[in-house]
This record gives C-alpha cells, structure tokens and sequence, in this order.
C-alpha cells in the first residue's frame, strides 16, 4: 500500500479527484504521485492551508482507493452521480473523516476485514452503502442521506446515535444500534436482513 496526498492545481482540472497531477507522495509534498490512486493507494485529503495544497478535491467521477482520510481543514465535495469507493482499512478505519464535507458525498464501503467507518463528521453524507463480509461500525453520530447495507456474511454496528434523512436498506447483513443509541430515519425503513434495536429510540416514517 502506498500512500497519496491531495494537493489540487492541475491547471483546468483543479478539483478534480481522477486527475493524476493532483496528487503527490508526501505530506505538503511537491513530488507527483506518479498516477491516479486506486484500490492500491491510502489517499490523504489535506489541508487547504498547506502551502503547497491549492485547491479542495471535488468528486467528479466514480473511483476506488485503498482507504481514505480528510484533514481538519480540508472540504471534501460530493456530487449526488458519483461515489468514492473503499475496499480496506489504515489504523483501523476504512474512512476517516476530520474535515469539512459538502454536498452529501456517496461512499461504498466493501471490505472484508472488519472496519471503522467515519463518513459525516464534517457534515451530512450522501449514500452510504457497507458491502463485502468484513463487519462495519459507524463511528461519531453521523447524518447519512440514504444508508444500505447489503451482504449477508456482515455483522453491523454503531458508536454513537444515527441520523438518516432518506431511507435505510438492509438487503442482507444485520444492522445493531450498539449500546442502545438512537436511530432516527426520516423516510422508510425495508429489512430482508436483520435490524436489532436493542433499547434504542428509534423512529421512522414506515417499516416493511
């Protein structure tokens, strides 16, 4: 695994998350990356107040990493069309998020260790969906627009109360409110897999 660092810049692609040229391969660094991160690369958003970081990532295409990690003082913007896709981990967390996101980013976490998931810390995100037999546990209290969860072999969980202003999925797989937090969803609620409430609050417009 290798490590990439976001910088921005690239002269018309500033922002943009697929652009080679908008990574380098060290903290506040100016040696490019070389390439693209992908299912290979822990990808590190860093601070808009580095001196060599110049612009905030925008995701404008659908694309995989490794694991990724937001800054304090870093703004990751999310576009409702395309999602940041997450298949392992980097000290215990498949995403860690320490920064600002905007515009609902979508993240797919599908992993088969068992992982930490931080999706919202900086703000609300867009759909969030846990695939692949590796065991996920929310962490925070995060606000998630749509939340799916879809395979049979997982056993999920949260840290902290649970905030969703869409719809919440379990295909498959099972979903535990942990130590009784709360768990609010503003649409509907359809469960073919398992969804243990344990004493939580829980509310929500329908179930099915």
């Amino acid at each position: 695994m290798a490590t990439a660092y976001w910088c921005g810049g690239d002269s018309g692609n500033e922002t943009d998350i697929d652009v080679a040229a908008n990574y380098v391969d060290a903290a506040n660094g100016t040696n490019p990356f070389g390439s693209v991160p992908d299912s290979d690369d822990h990808v590190i958003f860093q601070s808009l107040a580095l001196s060599n970081v110049s612009h905030n990532c925008t995701i404008n295409a659908n694309i995989e990493f490794y694991s990724i990690k937001t800054e304090a003082g870093s703004t990751l913007t999310g576009n409702a069309s395309y999602t940041i896709t997450v298949v392992n981990e980097t000290s215990d967390y498949a995403t860690k998020i320490d920064g600002t996101i905007a515009s609902t980013p979508n993240f797919t976490i599908n992993t088969t260790v068992d992982t930490r998931v931080d999706v919202s810390d900086g703000g609300a995100a867009g759909t969030v969906t846990f695939l692949g037999t590796g065991n996920k546990q929310l962490r925070g209290t995060p606000t998630i627009t749509n939340f799916i969860i879809n395979d049979a072999s997982s056993d999920n969980d949260t840290s902290g109360a649970v905030t969703i202003t869409g719809d919440f999925t379990i295909t498959a797989g099972i979903f535990d409110t942990g130590a009784d937090h709360a768990l609010t969803v503003t649409g509907d609620v359809s469960v073919v897999g398992t969804l243990t409430c344990n004493a939580s609050v829980v509310a929500m417009r329908s179930i099915s």
